[in-house]
């Protein structure tokens, strides 16, 4: 759907849509409403100048803003400035005319591509105060400044892409100045900001008020009042906002609007249900057919249903030719009676009810605290859910999202991919409101996500590449939502108790003898630690071109990998080793065993079903990837790694790095296609199931997963950059892969690529004690030596806390297992009646007993909420009540950390008061 931003871009959509159901006559026919918004005059006469750059500037290490320029205090385009490697000079680029085009800085500014800050600045003239929408998108770091105001700062490594996000923002009359300023990490920049002037906010609110007053029954005042309630809440009118959204449903002419709400959903769905033709009802629910498919409306339990919508045509349950869906065939609940109630049929159970218009098709959900409107539709092979949202709610989940765990205004993929190419590691359809129910689209497709972004306004829209809609509606307080959601998908099952220990790796231990020192200096400086992993093993691809892959790399950095393992696991060590889901072939020099696994489809091979996906005879080397769907490549599979595991000689558990990306148009042994989000759902599995069945415990440390990976701990954060929006990214990560049910959680103390600063790294770790597992990595050393002196003791210190938490944190994972609880709560979840909960996007419970705000940026001091009840501050003892907000000022060693009155944990607390690492233990 177009975005329906201003009265009149909305006015062509309601036309548009009448003209698509009724092309005769729609464009004969107007409404009165519908002929006034068109007449509404659009924003004219604003004149956006020429862009000027500005650049390079050196930044620090840190770079996110650590060191500011010139420019950020006033722009003088005459003006001289101190740059990198000399003088520089604002330079005028009228060639860049394009402003939805990508724009490389290099192109332009001629100097070397490296780490650098760049500005770009332009002046707007417009004749009077005018809203607008601000599009961008940047590769590396973007902030964006209007008039001297900050009204975008992003970070993001991958591709750049036009209107990739939006922005709402306001001209003032005359001249508006807006710069730009781009951090570079790296080989070059693109970035693209594009202002596109609406009505004024205020202008557009009260038009659309007279007009609903005038003409309250017209079939376009539906999506006519949805943009009215959009703009009471960008102006902060929620009670206004939630009053239209009252007046929308509690019209007493509810034919003309059900017509005209699923006219408005249906002409950009051109396959939802449609008028109900027969509908039957038993104990469990009932099924609609109408005039394109059926949709069966099943309770499976206490505020759960289950909405199926099966197109006409399609097989259901799905034939064995066709990708399986993640949850099957569910015992129903009993006693539901379906009641008909003049158009339309009521299916209650309990204090919910789903509610089907029999003259179109769509749906209401009435929940124990909130109705909302929905539709389901489908074509050819992609299906949507259209769900429409409250004014002012939050919605949360979503899978590991790291650009804030708040979805709303944001457009997400939802096939997996590597961060590295502008994906996310792990994205799902399971999606928690702050009203208290849940969305979860029963899938394994690659698809799209969009929570009231300007295309989908007013709306969660969830798009799968699949054969039939599934869609489960859940309500409850949150941690009855992430709990059905894992009952649906799978409860979390224990790790050993060693995971819980502390971690330390990175990338990569060279050589055995440097393993071997590491491990012992660790334990020379008295740092706790359980865990060593070890990433170069396989030294790569030649490494494994051998039949006993016990033998590891090359006898030169390898020489007795079972003296090795033995070794660790006398000074205390489990060993961890790390792997990828590819096996590298040489296609011309094949083992029996390659030859084999081609020849009975071990492999995902190309749409041919013969050819191994990847499979490049003219290559030395080339990748292909193992089909997990077959039970034999499975086998032959484990007969690779299995040898690898033993609790003395051997290693204890793998990291399953990568496996984003894969399948493309690869095929499995049974023909199904659109594998990459299966692929990496069945990939931990496969891995955590061989090691359960070697070692007689399952664990498996992973970057990516799939609908129902919360089953096989431990989930990292992958590879993050060592600055300060890198941790933002780790918090954001972790607090939404909880929400969806992942309970066994980490991320890299110190974050992944390039090195932090001794106080990034400290902040990082101490983030990382309040999580299940803490583990240190990253692309340079990350063992506390490598920060300075004074970073040692606060490293023992932490390691020394996470340790001693071992049987608190056990105690909340083995909960989680039994309820889907997770050990890592969102503030929301531990309190679901506080309003002011769902907007601490940096706060989290760690178990039922700690609070925890972590610092996330160079400043020392920030706001930390404690919801209501009593607190005990862990450094200094002292009680607090809450509700309350405070601003709180933390040394290095210390970040706010609280506990529930009379919680046990607080015997682990510093005895003293004072909260020193010297008298901590």
């Amino acid at each position: 759907m177009r975005e329906m931003t201003g009265l009149r871009n909305m006015a062509v959509a309601i036309v548009a849509c009448f003209v698509v159901l009724f092309p005769a006559s729609a464009a004969l026919c107007l409404t009165p409403m519908q002929q006034a918004l068109l007449d509404m005059p659009k924003p004219a006469g604003v004149v956006q100048g020429s862009w000027y750059f500005l650049g390079p500037f050196a930044h620090t290490v840190d770079f996110w803003q650590e060191q500011t320029h010139g420019p950020e205090q006033g722009v003088k385009l005459d003006a001289v400035y101190k740059g990198k490697y000399g003088d520089i000079t604002w330079r005028e680029t009228p060639e860049w005319k394009h402003d939805r085009a990508t724009k490389n800085v290099f192109d332009i500014l001629e100097f070397p591509r490296d780490d650098c800050d760049i500005y770009a600045y332009r002046t707007i003239t417009s004749p009077a105060a005018l809203s607008a929408l601000l599009y961008y998108d940047g590769d590396d770091a973007l902030t964006v400044w209007l008039n001297g105001k900050q009204v975008v700062r992003d970070w993001k490594v991958g591709r750049c892409f036009p209107r990739a996000k939006m922005v709402r923002v306001n001209l003032v009359k005359g001249e508006n100045q807006l710069l730009v300023r781009c951090d570079n990490k790296g080989e070059g920049f693109e970035f693209c900001c594009e202002l596109q002037p609406v009505l004024d906010a205020v202008v557009e609110r009260n038009a659309l008020e007279q007009l609903l007053g005038k003409y309250p029954n017209d079939p376009s005042a539906v999506n006519a009042r949805f943009r009215l309630i959009e703009l009471c809440q960008q102006q902060g009118l929620e009670d206004e906002a939630a009053s239209q959204y009252k007046a929308l449903l509690e019209n007493k002419d509810l034919d003309d609007y059900d017509r005209a709400l699923v006219r408005s959903v249906e002409a950009y769905r051109p396959r939802g249900l449609g008028p109900i033709t027969k509908w039957t009802s038993d104990a469990s629910g009932a099924t609609f057919e109408g005039s394109n498919g059926k949709l069966m409306v099943r309770f499976v339990g206490s505020g759960l249903a289950r909405l199926t919508f099966v197109p006409t045509g399609v097989e259901y349950p799905l034939g064995k030719f066709y990708r399986e869906l993640p949850v099957k065939e569910l015992k129903p609940a009993e006693g539901v009676v379906a009641v008909r109630d003049g158009d339309a049929v009521r299916v209650p159970l309990g204090k919910t009810a789903v509610t089907v218009d029999l003259k179109t098709g769509w749906m209401r959900l009435d929940g124990p605290k909130v109705s909302r409107s929905i539709a389901l539709s489908a074509k050819k092979d992609d299906v949507w859910a259209d769900v429409f949202t409250i004014p002012g709610e939050g919605l949360f989940g979503g899978g590991e999202q790291f650009f804030g765990p708040n979805l709303r205004g944001k457009s997400i993929g939802l096939g997996n991919s590597d961060r590295a190419w502008g994906g996310q590691y792990l994205n799902l359809p399971f999606v928690l409101t702050s009203n208290q129910d849940a969305f979860f689209m029963n899938s394994y497709g690659p698809g799209q996500l969009e929570a009231d972004t300007p295309q989908f306004a007013g709306k969660l829209h969830l798009r799968l590449e699949d054969r039939v809609a599934d869609l489960f509606w859940m309500t409850g307080e949150p941690k009855k939502l992430t709990g059905d959601y894992c009952r649906l998908t799978g409860l979390p099952q224990m790790p050993p108790d060693w995971a819980f220990g502390v971690w330390f790796s990175r990338n990569s231990y060279g050589d055995e003898k440097e393993a071997l020192d590491v491990a012992q200096k660790l334990r020379d400086d008295k740092i706790p630690s359980e865990v060593l992993v070890l990433e170069a093993w396989r030294e790569g691809d030649e490494g494994m071109a051998h039949e006993d892959w016990t033998k590891w790399g090359t006898k030169k950095k390898w020489p007795d990998p079972e003296g090795l393992c033995t070794k660790l696991h006398a000074l205390g060590y489990k060993v961890v080793l790390w792997t990828m889901p590819w096996y590298m072939l040489r296609p011309a020099h094949l083992w029996p065993w390659e030859q084999e696994a081609i020849d009975k489809k071990y492999f995902l091979t190309d749409p041919d079903g013969t050819t191994p996906y990847g499979f490049e005879k003219s290559l030395q080397w080339c990748s292909v990837s193992p089909d997990f769907t077959n039970p034999k490549a499975n086998e032959w599979w484990d007969e690779r790694y299995m040898p690898l595991l033993d609790k003395v000689k051997g290693a204890d558990a793998f990291k399953t790095d990568m496996g984003e990306n894969t399948g493309g148009e690869a095929q499995t042994y049974q023909g199904w296609t659109k594998m990459s989000n299966l692929f990496t759902a069945l990939y931990p599995k496969v891995v955590y199931e061989m090691t359960e069945k070697k070692l007689g415990e399952g664990v498996v440390f992973a970057r990516t997963g799939g609908v129902g990976s919360q089953r096989y701990p431990i989930l990292w954060s992958g590879d993050i950059s060592a600055i300060w929006p890198g941790l933002k990214e780790a918090i954001s990560g972790a607090l939404s892969s909880a929400a969806c049910g992942y309970s066994f959680i980490s991320t890299d103390a110190g974050g992944y690529w390039d090195t932090p600063s001794p106080k990034i790294y400290t902040r990082w770790f101490q983030f990382a004690c309040f999580l299940p597992v803490m583990q240190f990595h990253g692309q340079t050393p990350r063992e506390p030596w490598f920060f300075g002196e004074e970073t040692i003791p606060i490293c023992r210190y932490y390691c020394d806390l996470h340790t001693r938490l071992k049987p608190y944190i056990e105690a909340a994972g083995k909960l989680s297992c039994e309820t889907g609880v997770p050990i890592v709560r969102p503030l929301w979840m531990e309190f679901p009646s506080d309003n002011q909960a769902y907007k601490e996007d940096e706060e989290y419970c760690f178990g039922s007993d700690f609070l925890v705000a972590p610092v996330s940026d160079q400043r020392d001091t920030r706001t930390v909420y404690l919801p209501a009840g009593k607190w005990v501050d862990w450094w200094t003892g002292a009680t607090i009540s809450g509700p309350t907000s405070m601003e709180v000022t933390s040394d290095i060693d210390k970040i706010p950390v609280y506990v529930k009155a009379g919680a046990d944990v607080l015997k682990l607390r510093p005895a003293d008061g004072k909260g020193t690492l010297e008298t901590a233990k």
